[in-house]
């Protein structure tokens, strides 16, 4: 019996050839494209879940809010993690810290080359055991144990040996401090927080000057600078050590912050996607863009199994005289769903086979939206087939439960009669899901429309600086203390460059946050304030075009720079001064200086950090005067008088020669570096375009086999009319009038229920756009043109055709 239902299912595939290829042209690509966003959505959601130990892993965060200030740290203070295993043993099990210097730009030297990177950490020994690596050369016991031993990824260890093995050697780092070599790592394809290209053992910020950076930590809880993991003992929940951090604030914290401060275990494998604090190990993803992923994905599958059940149905309403026969030799229902579910078997087997074909073609732009997409996929085979088959069998049996219980329950009796009334029944469900298929399609453009507009808007918005023509110089490890005034002068005489500055953080991008005491007007009361904050040098204001509201800027010709402080103007107003002018000649205290400082200027609010999160108060200021001239900046920023980055990198590394330095500049534009801040909604545009196209293509597809069956259907009729005198034109009005009647309707639904969801998206942003009139427009053209363009070949056809040939 099933040999004969598979040569039936086969033989009718064959007679219907155009509904065949579209039905599985169209489920085809639609489990593709499923699977090609299922896979981005789990490799978001796998983030950390490689570890053995991930599910008793935790990250330390503290939140400290005060009058209007604060911070969301993801780091802690030095001694938190030792104090904490030291004082509970019987419930924290292991910690580990990671220490950057609170920079992410580091220079490693090895003989005459160098190399900078971004993700060097000081760590302790446990590293290896709450994060383990693979190793391809070295000892796989303790290479960190040990003060001046550091272990390197298989990259840094090419750039700098070459074929060399580094197993033994030394590389400098920090002001010519040498550490050896014990370990070479193979970074994980699987996706992680942590992916670390260098790692020292924190025991040698402390060699040499016995216990100089843990004794610093316990003396200063206000300072976090380490990213602090704990291992929970086994049975042991986050609540229970929860419970003794407010006896830790207590202990430890300054006064003027207990209160305020609040201390939070967050699960290690919910870090990439639920943590947005200041001062993140690495970019995170957000929840909101993998959910609307998923739904994009479930659209697009959607809209494919509508395009399968409507084919199915225009498909099968071919065969009543066959059913009827059949039905009246005695075949049972559950005989004829047999035969029919084996053809529907049968093309969605055909469909997977091709749909694996067509991923393997379309995973090499995963690398489009990111390169370790595609790692991903090629380390989760398994994973793709299984998707393939289960969304393949899924959509493909529930698509056809309605086309196949529609035939089914028709009288045998009124098919052989030729009633074909019994279709008419069922083109509400039909045409209710072509409005459906249209609708989601309509969807897909508006969201990339919207997405699009978004990206720009956050590309293009006023920062209360300017950013364009900015040229921006890693300084790493690079030394220039005691003649950042005679760099200055150098760089100046070349005529494309207009103004020069240097920080430890992009403006725009990153911060620091600082501890301050403000006074009252009568400067009698002090209040304790922790405030987003950064170290400027001269010529800060006018590298980066930052008006005056009131007051003046750094001068050291007026005053002692070091003694003045520059405040916006959220930062007046939090301190009672909503008028920046009463601002000025106010007190503001760094409580570790003894000198006083002065108010002696308010500037416009600015975006110090990306606009996925709100603008606040913000100080500048300059360091102490004594050591001002040998504070290591970060970061050195060029004002271009025209973009010509080529012509100013090459006076800059002719500059770098003259002063000594052996290595290259490695310069990029601060407008470009700060668009990546942005690299989520960059995703979510390329997908949401890419995925546009395949709803169109689908929906294509179905229509121009759906407006085959209508045209044909209505033959006889066609010639009819033209027999009685019916124009061309007149015959394409009637073939198309009821599918745009459905675009129309679809419109009609689509745009009020996409403009709630997508309005819902922007207002989750503090800077957004609009949904605008353009996206409702350029969505109801396009699937105008989309089913005009689709249907008009087979309408033409009919209006064409000589009505003799079909009465």
């Amino acid at each position: 019996m099933l040999r004969s239902y598979i040569i039936v299912a086969v033989r009718n595939l064959f007679k219907h050839k155009l509904f065949s290829i579209l039905n599985i042209l169209g489920l085809s690509i639609g489990i593709a494209f499923f699977t090609f966003l299922i896979l981005i959505v789990r490799y978001e959601w796998s983030f950390d879940q490689q570890y053995p130990l991930h599910q008793r892993t935790y990250r330390v965060v503290e939140h400290i809010q005060k009058g209007g200030t604060g911070e969301k740290s993801a780091s802690m203070p030095v001694m938190f993690g030792p104090h904490l295993q030291q004082k509970y043993p019987e419930l924290v099990e292991n910690y580990v810290r990671l220490f950057n210097f609170q920079t992410n730009n580091h220079t490693l030297e090895y003989q005459e080359k160098t190399f900078i990177s971004e993700r060097l950490y000081y760590t302790d020994p446990s590293y290896l055991s709450l994060f383990p690596l693979s190793f391809k050369e070295g000892s796989l016991e303790q290479p960190l144990n040990e003060a001046k031993q550091a272990i390197i990824s298989t990259k840094v260890a090419q750039e700098l040996f070459g074929n060399e093995s580094p197993i033994g050697k030394f590389i400098k780092h920090r002001r010519g401090q040498s550490v050896k070599i014990t370990g070479v790592f193979v970074p994980s394809s699987q996706p992680t927080h942590l992916a670390p290209d260098v790692l020292i053992s924190l025991s040698t910020l402390d060699y040499g000057r016995e216990g100089s950076f843990n004794q610093k930590g316990n003396k200063q809880w206000l300072w976090n600078p380490c990213w602090t993991y704990l291992l929970l003992k086994e049975g042991r929940q986050p609540e229970e050590v929860e419970y003794h951090f407010e006896e830790i604030i207590e202990e430890k914290y300054p006064k003027e912050l207990q209160g305020y401060t609040s201390i939070y275990l967050q699960p290690l494998t919910e870090i990439h996607l639920f943590s947005k604090l200041d001062y993140e190990l690495s970019p995170n993803g957000d929840i909101i863009y993998i959910y609307i992923f998923a739904l994009l994905a479930i659209v697009v599958l959607v809209i494919a199994g509508i395009n399968f059940s409507n084919l199915s149905m225009a498909r099968y309403s071919s065969r009543f005289r066959e059913i009827g026969i059949r039905k009246s030799i005695g075949a049972t229902d559950l005989e004829l769903v047999d035969l029919f579910l084996v053809e529907t078997l049968l093309i969605c087997f055909v469909s997977m086979f091709f749909a694996l074909l067509l991923s393997e073609s379309i995973m090499s732009l995963l690398t489009y939206f990111d390169e370790q997409y595609l790692l991903y996929y090629q380390d989760n085979m398994r994973t793709v087939i299984a998707c393939i088959i289960a969304s393949g069998l899924v959509v493909g049996i529930l698509a056809s439960i309605y086309p196949i219980h529609y035939i089914l329950g028709r009288d045998p009796s009124r098919i052989l009669q030729n009633k074909r009334s019994t279709y008419i029944k069922g083109t509400h469900f039909r045409k209710g899901m072509i409005v459906t298929q249209i609708a989601l399609t309509i969807f897909l453009v508006m969201s990339s429309i919207v997405s699009i507009k978004q990206f720009n808007h956050l590309t293009s918005a006023s920062l209360g600086f300017d950013s364009n023509n900015i040229m921006v110089v890693p300084l790493g490890d690079m030394r220039f203390e005691h003649s950042f005034d005679t760099l200055k002068a150098e760089l100046l005489a070349s005529p494309d460059i207009t103004a020069i500055t240097a920080m430890d953080f992009l403006l725009g991008a990153a911060h620091q946050t600082h501890f301050f005491l403000g006074s009252d007007s009568a400067n009698t009361h002090k209040s304790s304030y922790l405030v987003p904050g950064m170290a400027v040098r001269d010529g800060f204001f006018d590298t980066f075009n930052i008006p005056l509201l009131a007051g003046r800027r750094f001068s050291s010709e007026q005053n002692d720079g070091a003694k003045e402080v520059i405040i916006n103007h959220a930062m007046s107003k939090i301190l009672g001064y909503h008028n920046p002018e009463n601002a000025l000649g106010q007190l503001f205290y760094f409580p570790h200086r003894k000198d006083k400082q002065v108010i002696t200027g308010v500037v416009p609010d600015i975006n110090y950090r990306s606009l996925h999160e709100p603008s606040g108060p913000f100080v500048f200021f300059i360091h102490e005067q004594k050591s001002n001239k040998s504070y290591r900046s970060n970061y050195l920023f060029l004002r271009m008088k025209r973009s010509n980055p080529r012509s100013i990198t090459k006076h800059i590394n002719q500059v770098w020669r003259k002063l000594g330095k052996k290595e290259k500049a490695n310069t990029f534009l601060l407008k470009s570096s700060l668009k990546k801040l942005y690299f989520q909604e960059v995703k979510l545009v390329r997908i949401s375009l890419f995925f546009s196209a395949v709803g169109i293509l689908i929906t294509v597809l179905g229509l121009f086999g759906l407006s085959f069956f209508e045209v044909s259907k209505k033959a006889k009729e066609v010639a009819i009319r033209k027999s009685l005198g019916a124009t061309n034109p007149a015959i394409m009005l009637f073939l198309t009038k009821e599918f745009i009647t459905l675009v129309l309707i679809a419109i009609t639904v689509a745009w009020p229920i996409s403009y709630a969801i997508l309005q819902n998206w922007l207002n989750g942003f503090p800077s957004s756009t609009s949904v605008g009139w353009e996206a409702f427009a350029i969505s109801g053209i396009t699937a105008l043109l989309v089913m005009l363009t689709t249907v008009s070949y087979h309408t033409i056809k009919a209006g064409l055709k000589n009505p003799v040939e079909d009465l």
